[in-house]
């Protein structure tokens, strides 16, 4: 918000530059036009007395909480008035210089004389809420924002705080700069010297600090009070004492300089306009809206001891103009104008591709409708940050035409806003496309391996190049409803790409290397089957003897075979009984057996037995047919024996 400064009574100025060019500003602020429009008479109603402030410096209008932040240092505090000019909080920081609300209006950010910091306050309790350090010496004065990026002055320079993350850039001094003004918009810088110098110099830079260009201000134009970008962005005027000079955004050549003894300062009307404040003449109203004069407003503050000028600002939105004055007792009245409603309802429509190569041009088409030969701007969200591209402008048809080459993969979003002006509402729209990513490699060592029950498996995931993330997860879900899939570790790779770590094996187990992704490269998880064996035996009893490998029963004996398995809720044991005939081995008995809860079954063969015939038992646990499938399918060793008289 630009700084106002005291006068003997006020005339301002709202030029919509969006309808009408800038040479139509000026000549109508300063020709006939004005003169022809029947003044609106302010009532006295509109007056609302303030409790009294020692001074004033910034003022800055809170729409979100209904409220006027301003700047008394004199007092050594910040005042937080009610629309009607009642007080609603105040806090003395020490004395403040220069304030700034958030586009949110969550957060208020202040200067203060002799801190080498920027604060920020909530917009609602005015509790300190952050303290961005700037570094020794560099103590901040006037504010602007852009995006993320909060610009200050200080000294003979200024420089940049990036609110994600604290990082704070300073500028080399400008010499031909005392007390330097600024202005920010959309990825461009304007500074100026301020009231300390008779005359001075004009600089432009880009949103990294990097200079475009720079010039001397017009001779006719002293003393500079402020500097303001207009609402398009595509013009930046200086004011001062002698008049105000309008300039190019793009390269600072001039466009037109007004002579004016009556200029007070500039400020950008949230509507789509320009302030423009100016001491009034006796035959001229105190406030004009532009273009052609079409709106004026004649405050009750005339006489010998008219009220001076203190302040002025819009409410977000350009619904209402706050103007504070203060007479010569010290006393000070907040008046509430009415702006015009915004009436035309616009509508912005875009056309992109659903799919889109990283790193090149991609196009996007859109129509606004509503409003002709407007500037938009235009935001890229990926999943690294947002990022505000350059404005564009639409056509006299409301078209327009939106090229970049989004640096990073993944869904990417594009809003183009159009911000509307006191005849327009604003309007915005949002589109998303799929932009391509490189598929990494990935790699998981052990699929379909088949492992001792208990074993500990060491574990290798390999992750090949990749942009910035070298972060890999491994996963692990083990076979049955009644366990879940759990992480086993998270882990930068090291040197050669890997994470390692073990899992133990008592189930089946399907483990996970999962790769997230980053700005270039897509996500991606690779799977590995580790499979784990129960064990499995079989003990005989109810033998005579063993001999060669083989138990021997006398005929009259049932034999009774006690398997042994690793146990499972539910599980059995499949049983395998053969007989040898002919020089090979034949099926002859299989059973479905269930274990108990320590792993255990028992079956007893009974029946006629044949004296000398050759037979083995062994029992297996079957995946999937044995009651369950969280283990692999193992066959326990054969059992021989043979019957005798």
């Amino acid at each position: 918000m630009s700084k106002f400064v005291r006068t003997t009574s006020i005339r301002v100025v709202l030029a919509a530059t969006v309808l009408a060019g800038a040479a139509a500003l000026w000549t109508a602020a300063t020709g006939s036009a004005a003169a022809e429009v029947t003044p609106i008479a302010v009532p006295e109603s509109a007056g609302h007395p303030v409790a009294s402030l020692q001074s004033v410096g910034d003022m800055v209008v809170d729409g979100r909480h209904k409220r006027i932040l301003i700047s008394d240092e004199s007092d050594e505090r910040i005042v937080a008035l009610n629309y009607d000019g009642s007080a609603a909080g105040e806090i003395s920081p020490g004395v403040p210089r220069g304030l700034l609300l958030s586009a949110d209006a969550t957060t208020l950010y202040a200067t203060l004389r002799g801190e080498t910091s920027i604060i920020a306050y909530d917009a609602a309790t005015l509790t300190e809420t952050a303290r961005y350090p700037l570094g020794a010496g560099i103590v901040p004065e006037q504010l602007a924002l852009a995006g993320h990026t909060l610009w200050f002055t200080y000294g003979q320079s200024f420089g940049s705080l990036d609110l994600t993350d604290g990082t704070v850039v300073t500028h080399e001094p400008l010499i031909d700069i005392s007390g330097p003004l600024i202005a920010a918009d959309h990825g461009r810088i304007a500074v100026t010297s301020g009231p300390g110098l008779s005359s001075g110099a004009l600089y432009l830079f880009d949103a990294t600090g990097t200079e475009i260009a720079h010039r001397d201000v017009d001779s006719r134009v002293q003393y500079h009070r402020d500097v303001a970008f207009t609402s398009g962005g595509d013009q930046v005027v200086v004011g001062g004492a002698g008049g105000y000079q309008t300039l190019s955004a793009a390269d600072l050549s001039p466009v037109d300089t007004v002579e004016t003894g009556r200029f007070v300062a500039l400020g950008s009307d949230p509507a789509g306009g320009l302030m423009v404040a100016e001491k009034p003449d006796f035959d001229l109203p105190e406030l004009t809206l532009l273009p052609g004069g079409n709106r004026q407003w004649d405050l009750p503050i005339t006489g010998q001891y008219a009220p001076s000028l203190a302040a002025l600002a819009w409410e977000p939105g350009g619904a209402r103009l706050f103007t504070l004055t203060t007479d010569y007792l010290g006393r000070q009245t907040l008046w509430t104008v009415d702006g015009p409603a915004s009436t035309a309802t616009t509508a912005i429509t875009l056309k992109a591709p659903t799919t889109a190569t990283r790193a090149a041009t991609l196009t996007i088409s859109g129509t606004i409708t509503g409003a002709t030969s407007v500037p938009l701007t235009v935001t890229r969200k990926d999943a690294e940050s947002a990022t505000a591209l350059n404005r564009v402008t639409t056509t006299a048809t409301g078209t327009f035409t939106i090229t970049d080459k989004p640096p990073v993969g993944g869904t990417v979003g594009y809003t183009v806003s159009y911000a509307g002006d006191a005849f327009h509402k604003p309007s915005t729209a949002t589109v998303s496309v799929a932009v391509s990513r490189v598929t990494p490699t990935v790699t998981l060592n052990g699929n379909g391996s088949v492992n001792s029950y208990g074993f500990s498996y060491p574990l290798v995931a390999h992750l090949g190049t990749t942009y910035r993330n070298r972060t890999v997860e491994i996963w692990a879900d083990p076979y049955g409803a009644d366990q879940g899939n759990r992480l086993v570790k998270k882990a930068t790779v090291d040197s050669k790409g890997n994470v390692s770590t073990t899992w133990k094996l008592t189930r089946n187990t399907t483990v996970s290397a999962i790769f997230t992704g980053d700005a270039q490269y897509a996500a991606r998880t690779v799977t590995s089957t580790l499979y784990a064996r129960p064990a499995v035996s079989t003990a005989v009893t109810k033998h005579y003897k063993t001999a060669s490998s083989y138990y021997y029963f006398r005929k009259s004996v049932n034999p009774v075979f006690t398997t042994t398995m690793t146990a499972h809720p539910g599980r059995k044991q499949r049983l395998f009984l053969e007989y040898y005939a002919s020089g090979t081995w034949h099926a002859w008995h299989n059973y479905l057996i269930a274990v108990d809860a320590a792993g255990h079954s028992t079956y007893t063969l009974t029946g006629t037995h044949n004296v000398g015939t050759r037979y083995r038992v062994r029992a297996a646990y079957l995946s999937g047919t044995s009651g369950d499938n969280v283990n692999y399918s193992t066959y326990g060793a054969y059992k021989y024996f043979q019957f005798t008289k």
